[in-house]
């Protein structure tokens, strides 16, 4: 089973509509208020300074309202009682600290939309380059859809580091009367492994961990390891399968080798299975993961020693129509167990 519940065909190539939009004089105004109202409140201080603004666009969103995300530089000037107490985990506050905060809410003309999604958090390094309005409003969303997910750097994506603020959005709200972030559902499990930007179940098949396999392809000796991947992705992303059962059967394996590629013989098929390992079990990294349901399950590496069936143009029509490309690791200078922690998660 392929992944029949991720992202609809119809949501990923509908591009058409112009995601980025045009700033009217009162709408960006209203905005940029609303944000900086919801910001100061959320950090407790009337106490800051904007040092620079790194991105601001206006985004469209079908049968809705746009939405305007803005990403800040701020000197925050606290005092004893600015900060909540909950902050204290951070230590002692020095004047000014620099603080980044990206915010996303409704534009409605001139009148204040609603917050969406918030972050903050405390800068530490400096950004090569900022974003331009269309990337913002393309890829800072919750894939395959036109829902604002906010951009959380990679040293505060582990669950226990620490922000000044966090308020992810869902879906849930999102397509409810209740248009923003609302509370965590009763009795769905948190994510304890990173921070997604995203909360609820998103467009995953249900709370929690979600079963999948990845197939981790190689070919060639160490001194040239290229595994396999798709082509056209920016993440270069492993084949993902999902299976009925916990338990991965040869049958299972067998099949999405198929998957890949129909023109591989039995006699190879059969080979890269003999030669199958489980090189990590649990949780697994993914753009559909949000903090509330995520992938989890298994990596399978396995050896290809002919190295050429599963990139040859397929024999059906109805073959996938998604390609495979072979990645070279040592050109890189990077070991196979590197490559795993792309995709994994202890």
């Amino acid at each position: 089973m392929i992944l029949s519940y991720m992202v609809a065909a119809a949501f990923l190539t509908q591009c058409t509509l112009q995601k980025s939009l045009s700033w009217d004089t009162g709408d960006k105004d209203a905005f940029l208020s609303s944000a900086a109202k919801y910001i100061v409140s959320a950090l407790s201080t009337v106490q800051y300074k904007i040092v620079e603004r790194q991105a601001l666009a206006k985004c469209s969103s079908v049968n809705r309202h746009p939405y305007g995300i803005a990403k800040v530089l701020l000197e925050m000037y606290p005092d004893a009682n600015a900060i909540k107490p909950h902050y204290s985990a951070h230590g002692r506050l020095e004047s000014p600290v620099l603080v980044e905060c990206q915010y996303a809410g409704e534009v409605i003309g001139t009148f204040a939309g609603g917050a969406l999604t918030a972050l903050c958090y405390k800068k530490i390094n400096g950004d090569k380059k900022h974003p331009t309005e269309e990337e913002v409003c393309e890829k800072w969303r919750y894939p395959g859809t036109e829902i604002p997910q906010l951009k959380i750097p990679e040293h505060l994506k582990p669950a226990h580091s620490c922000l000044f603020f966090y308020q992810p959005t869902q879906m849930e709200s999102h397509y409810s009367t209740s248009y923003g972030s609302s509370q965590y559902p009763k009795g769905w499990r948190k994510n304890d492994k990173e921070r997604t930007g995203f909360s609820g179940m998103g467009r995953l098949k249900s709370p929690g961990g979600n079963l999948m396999v990845y197939l981790l392809i190689t070919r060639n000796p160490e001194y040239n390891r290229e595994v396999l991947v798709k082509n056209g992705s920016e993440t270069f992303d492993l084949p993902q399968f999902i299976p009925e059962k916990r338990f991965i059967s040869e049958q299972f394996l067998k099949k999405s080798i198929k998957n890949i590629n129909d023109r591989c013989t039995n006699y190879e098929i059969d080979a890269m299975i003999k030669s199958r390992r489980t090189v990590h079990c649990g949780y697994l990294k993914h753009e559909l993961n949000t903090d509330n349901a995520w992938m989890e399950g298994f990596i399978i590496h396995m050896h290809d020693a002919t190295g050429s069936c599963l990139v040859q143009r397929p024999k059906k029509i109805s073959a996938p129509s998604r390609t495979y490309i072979w990645y070279s690791l040592s050109r890189r200078g990077l070991l196979l167990e590197d490559f795993v922690k792309k995709f994994a998660v202890q």
